[in-house]
């Protein structure tokens, strides 16, 4: 669950979206009991897919594209029983569907007693994933505004390269000239808080031993926030899935710990916590 000021931002995300937005347009194929394995093998190679639900109002047994190979007999043969696989409603939060694609292959998406669709980890690829990351970056650069100006008070331009220096005093200029925007650390770019971050020693709060950590977190999260702010998905910016999962649930935890530390940084109770990974 998000945290703190944390909640407007993931808040709304954990609400809004859902397993259902991974199979809005899905049209779950299932195949008989009856249909001899080679045969339901070869279809499920030419569609692509590792999984497949048992024909059955409600459905209860599938299959796995991976034990057909080399057998014979009839897929009710070999089917395992639904109780087997993760399965979640479709109004699960899409931050629980990831977090438990991280330890099985598939989900299976019900609604109320019936599998309505199947989700895996190339569903990474959805639009929908890559709104929720942009969300928890967007989410993380504004509790770092908080930390930065908490920390470096008026003096934070300072530690920026002049020619990004520059830039942030030309398009606070242009966004003065229409009303828009008027307080200058929300000209920064994700790269320019992730250096003020390093610079005002702030990677303890974030969770990271030392400063090198930070700097290899940045140098992943700038990539996948690339790729998606310019039209590509979540796997093009880190091709293996499980490797995609665990960013993205990384990039969270650095968001939460990030809220967290303003929450503190501003007197409450809460402590910033560490890590020792």
């Amino acid at each position: 669950m998000a945290i703190g000021r944390l909640a407007p931002v993931l808040g709304i995300a954990d609400e809004a979206l859902t397993a259902g937005d991974l199979i809005r347009h899905q049209r779950l194929w299932t195949v008989d009991a009856d249909t001899p394995i080679p045969e339901a093998a070869r279809e499920m190679r030419r569609r692509g897919f590792t999984v497949g639900p048992v024909t059955a109002v409600p459905i209860t047994r599938f299959v796995r594209l991976a034990e057909l190979t080399g057998h014979d007999g009839t897929v009710g043969e070999v089917a395992h029983d639904l109780a087997e696989a993760t399965r979640l409603a479709e109004s699960a939060a899409l931050t629980d569907v990831l977090e438990a694609l991280r330890h099985t292959p598939f989900v299976f998406v019900s609604h109320r007693h019936h599998v309505t669709g199947i989700v895996t980890r190339a569903d990474l690829q959805q639009p929908v994933v890559g709104l929720l990351v942009l969300g928890m970056v967007l989410s993380f650069e504004a509790a770092v505004d908080i930390l930065v100006e908490r920390t470096a008070g008026d003096s934070w331009m300072e530690l920026l390269s002049e020619e990004r220096a520059t830039r942030v005093i030309e398009m606070h200029t242009e966004r003065r000239a229409v009303d828009a925007d008027l307080d200058p650390l929300r000209c920064l770019n994700l790269d320019d808080r992730l250096t003020l971050a390093r610079k005002l020693d702030l990677h303890t709060v974030l969770g990271f031993d030392a400063k090198q950590g930070l700097r290899a977190w940045a140098g992943r999260v700038s990539r996948i926030r690339d790729h998606l702010a310019h039209g590509d998905t979540l796997l093009s910016a880190v091709p293996d899935p499980l490797e995609a999962l665990d960013a993205v649930l990384e990039l969270r935890a650095v968001a939460e710990r990030a809220w967290l530390a303003t929450d503190w940084a501003g007197g409450a109770h809460a402590q910033p916590p560490t890590r020792t990974s």
